[in-house]
C-alpha cells in the first residue's frame, strides 16, 4: 500500500509577520526599561523597537517605567532614541510625574532635572488634576518642587535616530582599533553618557 502525501505550501505576507515581531521587540524594550537593563534596551532598539509604544491597560511606555524605577541612564537613553517625554499614561501621568514618585528616592531630582532640561512640560496635569510639582510637595520633596518652580522651559532635545547610534559606535570603536565587547549594563553606562 502506498501513501501519497499532499503537501500544501502556505506563504504569509510581510504584514502578517510584522505585527507580532514589532510587538515582541516593543515589549522587550519595555521590560528592559523596567529592569534598567541598558544592554537589552540597546538590542531592542537595534531591532526596531518603538520607544513610544504603550503597554498594558495602564498605557505606560518604556520611559514611564524607567522613570518610575529610578533608572536614570535608561531615561537618558530612551530620550536620546526618541521617546516622547510628555506621553501620558491612562491616568494622565508623564515620565516627569513618575520620576517625582520614583521608588529610587536618590534619583528623583536627577531624572526630573534631565527631563525638564530635555523639554518636559512641567504644567501637564494627570487625571487627578495634579502636576509633577504637586506630587513632589505631597511626597515632602520640597527641593524637587522648588527645582520645578525655578526651571526654565528648555527647547526640546532633538533625539538621535536609533539608526545613527549603532554605526556611530562601530565607527568610534574602529577608530580606536578595538572591538565592541559584548556589552553589559555597566559597559553601556559610558556609551549612553558619550552619545
Amino acid at each position: 500500500m502506498s501513501m501519497s502525501m499532499d503537501t500544501k505550501h502556505y506563504t504569509t505576507t510581510s504584514s502578517e509577520n510584522t505585527a507580532p515581531v514589532q510587538e515582541a521587540v516593543d515589549l522587550a524594550l519595555y521590560e528592559a526599561a523596567k529592569d534598567g537593563d541598558l544592554h537589552a534596551a540597546f538590542i531592542a532598539v537595534q531591532k526596531g523597537a518603538n520607544p513610544g509604544s504603550q503597554h498594558d491597560i495602564r498605557k505606560e511606555t518604556a520611559l514611564h517605567v524607567a522613570a518610575y524605577g529610578g533608572h536614570k541612564d535608561m531615561v537618558v537613553f530612551l530620550v536620546q532614541v526618541g521617546a516622547n517625554i510628555d506621553c501620558q499614561t491612562r491616568l494622565g501621568r508623564t515620565a516627569l510625574h513618575l520620576a517625582t514618585l520614583s521608588i529610587q528616592l536618590q534619583n528623583r531630582a536627577e531624572i526630573a532635572t534631565f527631563l525638564l532640561s530635555s523639554g518636559a512640560n512641567r504644567s501637564l496635569r494627570d487625571m487627578d488634576g495634579k502636576t509633577a510639582r504637586d506630587y513632589a510637595l505631597e511626597e515632602g520633596q520640597f527641593d524637587l518642587a522648588d527645582l520645578m518652580d525655578r526651571h526654565e522651559v528648555a527647547p526640546a532635545v532633538q533625539p538621535i535616530p536609533a539608526s545613527a547610534i549603532v554605526p556611530a559606535l562601530v565607527h568610534a570603536a574602529a577608530s580606536l582599533h578595538t572591538k565592541i565587547p559584548a556589552a553589559s549594563t555597566h559597559d553601556l553606562d559610558g556609551v549612553v553618557r558619550s552619545v
